[in-house]
């Protein structure tokens, strides 16, 4: 006979962050002029420079910044103290996020027939790919007791990309774009597995919309 035990679930249902589907337009960089690319909410491009002839990129590991009010909207809705997110798994997730990041770059730009390389060559892009205003909405930290956590979608993250010539170091494009991390697009079980495919697969998107364009080069002005 077997003895059938019921397992409760603590689960939450956790809102998102507010919507802010499109990144602010920052300031154009100096020299750089802004220009029409599918895909991204503003990009920047240097007068003159060929991108079509950049067939090598060397990537830089990301840097990851979080939204301000992240971490204090975490901890408000952790009442057991040893589910509240530290400096340290602040740290870690920021870890996990560039390392997804130049997985998928590294895996993307390489199927495209676009060379990474290490060391600075002719015509090769140094890319510097920074996450800013990262707002994970379910961070996956253990603790005591099991529970489920329900969120529509992972997060929300901004890539601000800086591509320079690797031999001269001229800032010659800059690209800004903020995008949702989905799921199922309804409630749906959140964990680190599931961040981790879902923000894998924007940072994906980023690369192979970043390709596309350094293939296909600005629209000409009108």
């Amino acid at each position: 006979m077997k003895l059938l035990i019921p397992l409760i679930l603590a689960t939450t249902l956790v809102a998102g962050a507010p919507s802010d589907s499109r990144a602010a337009p920052p300031t154009a960089p100096d020299g750089l002029v802004e220009t029409k690319a599918k895909g991204f909410d503003h990009v920047y491009v240097r007068p003159g420079t060929d991108l079509q002839t950049y067939g090598k990129v060397i990537i830089q590991p990301a840097t990851v910044a979080f939204r301000n009010d992240w971490l204090p909207n975490m901890n408000n809705t952790r009442r057991d103290t040893a589910s509240r997110i530290n400096e340290g798994d602040m740290q870690k997730i920021a870890a996990d996020h560039a390392k997804w990041l130049h997985a998928t770059w590294v895996e993307v730009f390489s199927a495209k027939a676009i060379q990474v390389v290490a060391s600075a060559e002719p015509k090769t892009l140094l890319l510097s790919p920074k996450l800013v205003d990262l707002y994970v909405n379910a961070p996956d930290k253990q603790a005591p007791g099991r529970q489920v956590t329900l969120t529509e979608d992972a997060g929300k993250v901004s890539l601000v990309l800086e591509a320079r010539d690797a031999t001269t170091n001229a800032l010659v494009l800059q690209i800004v774009d903020r995008r949702t991390a989905k799921g199922a697009g309804r409630p749906g079980r959140t964990n680190s597995v599931t961040n981790s495919g879902d923000f894998s697969e924007v940072y994906r998107t980023w690369a192979a919309l970043t390709v596309a364009f350094l293939k296909r080069g600005p629209a000409p002005p009108k």
